[in-house]
């Protein structure tokens, strides 16, 4: 005698729910943590830069600094705002900041967490008057013209006969002839 198999063949499996599955859960924490993530680097206030402080700004106004880092942390992120201090570039806002006054010699940017920016700034000092084209400028000890002046102060005068353009910020005379004149 055989024995006889009374099941089905092909049973049909019952189908869970798309909500009764562990990857339908899983995939629903990773998008809430992504999300979240992105809106505490983002957007959220606690990491909001409040306050800006500069220091040692003589010639420089210490506000025009502050404009320049203001500008550089305002971001516009998907038809919102944000002010938030993880995106704020420091490289980007010194640059800036060197590029559009060349009064400063050095300035050092610091985050300090939660909401706070601070600089420190190095302005140039004239040592010597540089005279070209019937105008004056400022040189400091590396030889770089940074401030135009009407009456020149008793400092060493080095005039230069070519009329050569004067760029603000830029070398108008080498340092190597600079130490060698001081």
């Amino acid at each position: 005698m055989t024995r006889r198999n009374y099941k089905k063949p092909h049973r049909a499996k019952k189908v869970k729910p798309l909500v009764a599955k562990a990857s339908f859960w899983r995939a629903v924490f990773g998008v809430s943590a992504a999300s979240g993530l992105v809106w505490l680097v983002c957007f959220s206030p606690a990491l909001e830069v409040k306050e800006i402080k500069i220091t040692g700004t003589e010639k420089v106004s210490g506000q025009d600094c502050v404009k320049v880092i203001e500008d550089e942390i305002s971001k516009k992120i998907a038809m919102f705002d944000s002010k938030s201090i993880l995106l704020f570039n420091l490289d980007q806002a010194k640059n800036d900041i060197l590029a559009r006054y060349p009064q400063i010699q050095n300035i050092k940017i610091e985050r300090q967490f939660p909401s706070k920016i601070y600089a420190s700034v190095e302005e140039r000092r004239g040592i010597a008057v540089f005279n070209a084209g019937g105008k004056s400028y400022l040189v400091d000890d590396g030889g770089i013209g940074f401030q135009e002046i009407d009456s020149p102060p008793d400092l060493l005068a080095i005039s230069d006969s070519r009329e050569a353009e004067v760029v603000m910020g830029g070398q108008v005379v080498s340092k190597e002839v600079l130490s060698g004149i001081l």
